[in-house]
């Protein structure tokens, strides 16, 4: 599915991200702050600073959706923890441990390299380190070079509708066909959202996310 990526600046892998998978991130990380059982973990801190700079790696456990499955862990690669000039680089490298059925690292036909795919846990994952950050050290940088698009009212307002209050009809086979929208077309409406009330509106958050009406 389409959305959002960059390149890698040492590994030259490109990095996608989609709009829905951000919008996900952000509602699992409310629902995990609600809950302390559900916490996500900021379990330990790898910092490399010898030779060139490439950020820290950051473990995590994050909850899974399903209450009977167990946590997943989340080692999150390449994060900017320091204020220096390294830093636009750092967040262009980064990357994550972490298997799921939504999570890949696959070949596309449209690059030489392999393409990395960053699914909601990840997301949520870079949510809670950005929480973590402010609240213990006074570190705003994470959240400066977030790569994830950490979406507004109006955005996780739009989403809600169109997955909870919008139905699909079309004919096959002769039959009327009714459903809710899938992945891609609320992706596809996302996008519209943004194209039509721009950045500022849709994927910028002016308050804690923790503080959102889900």
């Amino acid at each position: 599915m389409s959305g959002y990526g960059f390149w890698g600046i040492r590994d030259r892998r490109h990095r996608r991200f989609n709009l829905v998978s951000c919008v996900k991130a952000a509602k699992g990380y409310y629902h995990s702050s609600q809950k302390e059982s559900e916490l996500i973990k900021i379990l330990d801190y790898d910092l490399i600073k010898e030779g060139t700079p490439i950020g820290a790696d950051v473990i995590t456990e994050v909850p899974s959706e399903s209450v009977d499955s167990k946590p997943y862990l989340v080692t999150l690669k390449s994060v900017p923890l320091e204020n220096n000039k390294e830093k636009y680089a750092v967040i262009y490298d980064i990357d994550a441990d972490h298997t799921c059925k939504l999570r890949s690292t696959r070949i596309s036909t449209r690059f030489t390299h392999r393409e990395v795919f960053m699914d909601f846990h990840v997301g949520m994952a870079y949510f809670a380190l950005i929480e973590n950050e402010l609240k213990l050290n006074k570190n705003i940088i994470p959240l400066e070079m977030c790569p994830f698009v950490i979406p507004s009212q109006r955005m996780v307002n739009f989403y809600n509708k169109i997955s909870k209050r919008v139905i699909v009809q079309y004919k096959e086979n002769g039959k009327s066909i009714k459903r809710s929208t899938n992945q891609a077309e609320r992706e596809i409406l996302l996008w519209q959202l943004v194209s039509k009330y721009g950045h500022d509106e849709t994927c910028f958050s002016k308050e804690k996310l923790i503080k959102y009406k889900w």
